[in-house]
């Protein structure tokens, strides 16, 4: 061989080496040839975590990868940039899918995906459920029965009331009070003239610890009247007790949470005039130039049942609430204020006074947040030490997520999401930032979280679960179909209550 044929070859080896190199260390570095749109590119990834996990991954429905079994996790990666149909699937589960883009050089993550159970159940705990009421911890359901009974003398039927007790550990139902029970303490007791036939339940409140309610019942006497009892539950048979309370003008009642043998009582300031003062004091005080109608405003009383004591803690206020023992009040100066129960302590919340000619009610409240509804259906939302800020004009209620990071808020056929703090998860969100998750065909009366990022409600009579990742489609699942449903997600069981048609059922299997 002649040399320069060797050279030749030698040049042509050298060379060849160089591409071959380069192209191992491009392809190191992540570098890929799409031959799609014909161009050199640098490939992403995806990241999934699902629950439950050894759950099957589809990529453009071909089988990729399954999660693994302790962190429900997966990679993949060399993917070249584009859009990617995702499908999740596991027997036994609706399966998750999703349309994702893939970038270069980044990774696209689902980090929250639960897929929800096909198999699930509902359990029918009774046929004859007018209403029913959750604890605060969650362990026990007061029933309100409607019983009818019929006279074989008579075609006609009559009809009664009965709280009874279930307790969701044990699965157990067992009878507290009979409307009966009502009527002999108020006959017996001669607080009417007349011999009273019928009462009503209007409201139930539970005590902090769950171990005492307090009653409301109104009488069908001509001028209909108002009576409060407390049941404590937590004794066999369980104790019924009249207490008296300011009745002609109360606004609301609260336990004390550190004290549960008091109350905090909201009446109305004007029929709590002092004996001492003149109506004419009052006259004057209304026809006063003031940016607040003084009858709207209130006092509130702290009230011990056992020393049947009275004593005010507060005048001149407008709303208030108690949340996470902290009590929560706006006053006639237009300030919103946050105090311990003894009010010894207490914080003003905003900077600029509100408009006390409205309407305003207290909602709920975060350690940093504290949501208000103004006149009828408007929503803001108030952070610690700044201005208010209208979040929707048309809403009907809203929930705090378990983080506390975000709410969801609603009107009849709409749902949206507020973050309160900025989400670096993807889909990110900024800081006050408010999407649109979806409308519904039907009517939208309960909403819970599911989990942080999901949710329960009813759309008309379905029920359905759906997520908050708004990439795409959203993945909503149907888990069941009631008429008219009142529901109840039971976040420390992990189960769902549902009422129908006086029927109320308790599910199982539907664990995120």
């Amino acid at each position: 061989m002649k040399s320069q044929t060797k050279r030749r070859i030698f040049f042509i080896l050298v060379i060849l080496f160089f591409i071959s190199a380069g192209i191992i260390i491009a392809y190191s570095l992540g570098w890929r040839f799409d031959w799609k749109n014909k161009k050199i590119t640098q490939p992403g990834m995806f990241y999934f975590k699902v629950k439950p996990t050894n759950a099957q991954i589809y990529i453009n429905n071909k089988p990729k990868k399954k999660t693994d079994f302790f962190f429900g996790s997966a990679l993949i990666d060399n993917l070249l940039p584009g859009k990617y149909k995702v499908k999740i699937k596991k027997n036994g589960f609706f399966p998750w899918e999703k349309t994702l883009t893939i970038k270069k050089r980044e990774v696209t993550e689902a980090k929250s995906i639960v897929l929800i159970p096909k198999n699930y159940s509902f359990s029918q705990i009774t046929n004859q459920a007018e209403n029913f009421f959750i604890s605060p911890n969650q362990k026990e359901i007061i029933i309100e029965e409607k019983i009818v009974n019929y006279d074989s003398s008579s075609t006609q039927a009559t009809t009664h009331w009965s709280l009874k007790l279930f307790e969701i550990d044990k699965e157990l139902k067992s009878s507290l009070i009979e409307e009966q029970d009502i009527l002999n303490k108020l006959n017996s007791s001669k607080i009417s003239k007349n011999k009273i036939k019928k009462v009503f339940l209007q409201k139930l409140k539970f005590s902090p610890d769950s171990k005492k309610i307090l009653l409301e019942i109104t009488t069908d006497e001509k001028e209909e009247k108002r009576y409060f009892f407390l049941l404590s539950i937590d004794q066999t048979p369980a104790i019924l007790k009249n207490i008296k309370l300011p009745l002609s003008n109360l606004e609301n009642v609260y336990f004390n949470p550190e004290n549960q043998k008091e109350l905090f009582v909201l009446t109305n300031l004007e029929e709590n005039k002092p004996k001492d003062e003149t109506t004419e004091k009052y006259e004057d005080q209304k026809k006063e130039k003031s940016p607040y109608n003084p009858s709207s405003l209130k006092i509130l009383q702290k009230i011990n049942l056992e020393k049947n004591e009275k004593k005010v803690l507060l005048k001149d206020v407008i709303t208030l609430t108690l949340f996470k023992d902290n009590i929560y009040y706006l006053n006639k100066s237009g300030f919103l204020f946050k105090a311990d129960l003894s009010l010894k302590n207490k914080e003003k919340l905003n900077l600029y006074p509100f408009d006390v000619q409205k309407k305003w009610q207290i909602l709920k409240a975060t350690d940093n947040y504290i949501f208000l509804k103004e006149e009828e259906r408007n929503l803001y939302l108030l952070e610690k030490g700044t201005l208010a800020k209208k979040i929707a004009d048309n809403f009907n209620n809203l929930t705090i997520s378990p983080d506390e990071k975000k709410i969801a808020f609603y009107n009849n056929h709409e749902i949206y999401l507020l973050f309160l703090k900025k989400k670096y998860n993807q889909p990110t969100k900024e800081k006050g930032e408010i999407s649109f998750l979806s409308r519904f065909k039907g009517e939208i009366n309960n909403l819970f979280w599911w989990t942080n990022d999901y949710l329960i409600f009813n759309n008309g009579e379905e029920i359905e679960i759906s997520e908050i990742d708004d990439r795409d489609k959203i993945n909503i699942v149907q888990i069941g179909k009631f008429p008219k449903p009142k529901i109840f997600w039971n976040q420390k069981y992990n189960s769902l209550l549902v009422l129908s048609n006086n029927k109320l059922y308790f599910s199982q299997g539907l664990k995120p």
